[in-house]
C-alpha cells in the first residue's frame, strides 16, 4: 500500500501544473437564465452600414471572432440550464460560422439547435435557407442555382401540413428582401445606439450585426428562385 501511494505521488509530481482535469458539468457554475451570464461588450468603430463594405471585411470578421470567443467560452465554463439561451448561443455561433465560411461547423450547430427545439414546424425548418447554402458550398457549387436546388431537396420531404406557415414566411422574405432594406434596417435599429455609446455594443447586438452577413451575402440570391418554395 505504501509503495502504491509513493508511486502515485511520484506520478502526480510529473504532471504539468496545467494538467488538472476539465470541470465536469456538475462542477461548473449553474446558469438558470440568460441574465445570469456575464455581460460582454464590443467596439464598432465604423458606421454600421460600412461594416459590410468589402474593404471593411476584416473588421467584421474580427467582431465575429470576438463573439465566437465569448460565446464558446460561456458554453464551456457554465452549465446553462435554459434551453432557449443555449439555442440562442448556438445561433450566434452559427452566424459566426457563416461569416467565416465554415459551413460544416454551421450544419453541426443547426443540428444542436434542432435538438433543443420543441416545436415540430420550427425544428424541421430551422436554418432551412442556411442549410441549402451550406450543402451547396460543401458540394463545391455555391452558385444560386445550386443553392436553389438544395433548398428544393430539403423542402420536398417535409410534411406540408406541419410546415406550411413557416415555408410561406420564408417564401415571403425571399420575395421582399433587398440589400437596401437590410442596410436601412441595420442603420435605423443600431446606428443611434452606436452614436450614443461611442461605438460600444452588447453581445446581442454584435451577434445581430454578424448575423446580417447571411442576408446580405447569401439569402437574397434566392429571390430569383423563390418559385422553388411554391406551395
Amino acid at each position: 500500500m505504501i509503495l502504491r501511494r509513493l508511486a502515485l505521488a511520484a506520478l502526480a509530481a510529473l504532471l504539468p501544473l496545467g494538467a488538472a482535469a476539465e470541470p465536469t458539468a456538475s462542477e461548473k457554475p449553474v446558469i438558470e437564465k440568460k441574465d445570469d451570464l456575464p455581460r460582454h461588450s464590443y467596439r464598432v468603430d465604423l458606421p454600421v452600414t460600412e461594416l459590410y463594405a468589402p474593404e471593411h471585411r476584416d473588421a467584421l470578421l474580427a467582431l465575429a471572432a470576438a463573439v465566437r470567443e465569448d460565446v464558446a467560452g460561456d458554453l464551456e465554463r457554465f452549465e446553462i440550464r435554459d434551453d432557449s439561451t443555449v439555442q440562442d448561443y448556438y445561433g450566434m455561433l452559427g452566424s459566426v460560422a457563416i461569416a467565416e465560411g465554415d459551413w460544416a461547423r454551421y450544419l453541426e450547430l443547426v443540428e444542436k439547435r434542432q435538438a433543443l427545439e420543441t416545436k415540430a414546424a420550427n425544428r424541421l425548418t430551422l436554418g432551412l435557407a442556411g442549410r441549402a447554402v451550406a450543402r451547396a458550398a460543401l458540394a463545391g457549387d455555391p452558385t444560386p442555382a445550386a443553392v436553389a436546388a438544395e433548398l428544393a431537396a430539403l423542402v420536398e420531404p417535409l410534411p406540408y401540413a406541419t410546415v406550411e406557415a413557416n415555408l410561406e414566411s420564408l417564401k415571403g422574405r425571399t420575395e421582399i428582401l433587398s440589400r437596401a432594406l437590410v442596410l436601412g434596417s441595420l442603420e435605423s435599429n443600431y446606428q443611434p445606439g452606436l452614436d450614443r455609446t461611442g461605438g460600444e455594443v452588447s453581445l446581442d447586438i454584435a451577434a445581430s450585426l454578424v448575423g446580417a452577413v447571411f442576408s446580405l451575402d447569401y439569402f437574397m440570391v434566392l429571390r430569383r428562385f423563390s418559385g422553388t418554395l411554391s406551395l
